[in-house]
C-alpha cells in the first residue's frame, strides 16, 4: 500500500523568518548606500532593461491538503521547507518627467519559487518533498522615487504561468521498500501546479544615475497554486498560495539610445 497519505506541508512563515538573516542584511546594504550616493535627476521617457537575481519561497498549508484528520497529530512531525532559486527577464518602463518621480513598469520574468517540507512519523518513515516550481511572471508595477533619493518604492501585482506544474519531487528513506518514484508519480497524478497571482511591494536603490539599480520584493501569494484531484489518498482541495522574496540586479537602457545605436 503506498503511504502518500501521510504527506504533508506545514505553515508558510516559519520557514522565511528563521532564514531571514540574509535578506535583512541585503536591506541594510541597500540603506547603508544612501548617504554615499549623491541625489540623481529622475530622467523621463521610454526604458527597457535586463535584470537577474535570486529567489526565497515557499508554499502555504499543504499540510492540511495531504494529511487527513483521522491520523493523529502525536505520530507525526513536519519541518516545512524554503527554498532559493533564480529568476531573470526583461522589463519595459516608462518614467513621467523630473517632477512626478513616478514611473510605470511591465515586467517579463522567469523565477523560481519552490515549496517543501520534510517529514517523519512513528513508524521510522522519513522523507523530503519539493514542489519544484517555476513561474512565468507578468507585472505591472508602480515605481516611485522617495525623499531619501535614491532610494525607491515599487508596487503592483504578480501574475505568473506555472511551467512546471507536475514537477514534484520525493526521496525517503524506505525507497527499497516503496520506491520513491512510484509515490511521486502517484503524486503528480493528483496534485497539479495552478497559475500564481500575488501582490508585489519593493524597495529599491538607483546605484548609477537611474541605470544600474539594486532591488528587494516581496510577493504574497493570493491564490491557490495547488489542484488536488479526485483521489483515493484522503487529499483534499485546500488554499495553498506561493509566497516569494526576490533580490535582483538591474540595469535600465533609454529606447533613444537604443534606436541610435542601431542605426549606426
Amino acid at each position: 500500500m503506498i503511504r502518500v497519505h501521510r504527506l504533508s506541508l506545514a505553515y508558510f512563515m516559519g520557514p522565511l523568518t528563521h532564514k531571514n538573516a540574509s535578506l535583512s542584511l541585503l536591506l541594510s546594504l541597500l540603506l547603508s548606500l544612501l548617504p554615499s550616493l549623491h541625489a540623481q535627476d529622475f530622467e523621463g521617457g521610454f526604458y527597457w532593461g535586463v535584470q537577474a537575481g535570486g529567489t526565497y519561497s515557499t508554499i502555504e498549508d499543504i499540510r492540511n491538503t495531504i494529511i487527513s484528520d483521522i491520523y493523529p497529530k502525536d505520530t507525526y512531525s513536519t519541518t516545512p521547507q524554503s527554498y532559493y532559486g533564480g529568476t531573470g527577464g526583461l522589463f519595459f518602463e516608462y518614467r513621467f518627467e523630473d517632477d512626478s518621480h513616478v514611473a510605470l513598469r511591465l515586467e517579463l520574468a522567469y523565477a523560481q519559487q519552490k515549496g517543501g517540507m520534510s517529514y517523519t512519523d512513528i513508524e521510522d518513515l522519513e522523507y523530503d518533498l519539493i514542489f519544484d516550481y517555476e513561474f512565468f511572471n507578468l507585472s505591472p508595477l508602480l515605481k516611485v522615487n522617495t525623499p531619501l533619493r535614491p532610494l525607491y518604492a515599487i508596487g503592483g501585482v504578480t501574475w505568473g504561468i506555472n511551467l512546471s506544474g507536475e514537477k514534484i519531487r520525493y526521496t525517503s528513506n524506505l525507497s527499497e521498500t516503496i520506491p520513491d518514484l512510484q509515490i511521486q508519480e502517484s503524486l503528480r497524478e493528483v496534485l497539479k501546479g495552478q497559475s500564481n497571482f500575488a501582490a508585489t511591494v519593493g524597495l529599491g536603490v538607483d546605484i548609477v544615475r537611474n541605470r544600474l539599480s539594486v532591488e528587494v520584493r516581496y510577493q504574497y501569494g493570493l491564490k491557490d497554486v495547488i489542484e488536488t484531484l479526485a483521489n483515493s489518498y484522503y487529499f483534499i482541495e485546500n488554499k495553498n498560495p506561493n509566497h516569494a522574496f526576490r533580490a535582483t540586479v538591474q540595469y535600465a537602457i533609454p529606447f533613444a539610445e537604443s534606436y541610435r545605436v542601431a542605426r549606426q
